[in-house]
């Protein structure tokens, strides 16, 4: 074992970011969806109850039931949906 006479890191090449081939990401990226928006508070604090969810704090975002009420873009909710998720966890519901 051990290492060789080179410093760690000596093999890795530099990485070219290029801005322009990155995807658009942005970080105020939060949209209520209108299926969220149409839910009463009531619904949402009897999902938070069920699930065991506590939230503490005022102007909390209610829970999303599905991937597409997340409001992610488009090319996040096809990977996401790709791997088979079907419906968020409780606490992505209430992270998103």
């Amino acid at each position: 074992g051990g290492f060789s006479s080179g410093a760690m890191g000596d093999g890795l090449r530099r990485i070219d970011w290029d801005i322009s081939k990155l995807p658009v990401f942005e970080k105020n990226f939060y949209m209520e969806h209108p299926a969220v928006s149409k839910r009463d508070e009531q619904h949402a604090n009897e999902w938070r109850r069920d699930n065991e969810i506590n939230v503490i704090g005022r102007g909390v975002p209610k829970p999303v039931m599905t991937f597409e009420e997340a409001s992610m873009p488009e090319y996040v909710l096809k990977e996401v949906l790709k791997q088979g998720f079907t419906k968020p966890s409780p606490i992505q519901s209430q992270g998103w």
